[in-house]
């Protein structure tokens, strides 16, 4: 079954991790946890399961730091 993610309106919030990659933020999950795209992926399209849970990102990619939109 799928369930329908929202996704945010603008402000869009972006962050840059150390080592340059950017991304911007999707939507929630049940638990009310960020969830990340790449910075030029539309979510609107994009499946769910390209989606990153922000932990997750921080663990892979490092700290996460606000930019442009809502930072």
């Amino acid at each position: 079954m799928d369930v329908p993610i929202p996704v945010p309106s603008a402000p869009q919030l972006f962050v840059a991790a150390g080592q340059g990659s950017r991304w911007k933020l999707a939507g929630t999950d049940a638990d009310g946890g960020r969830l990340f795209v790449p910075e030029l992926v539309d979510p609107a399209v994009t499946p769910r399961w390209v989606w990153a849970r922000e932990a997750e990102l921080v663990e892979v990619v490092g700290e996460l730091v606000p930019f442009g939109g809502a930072a």
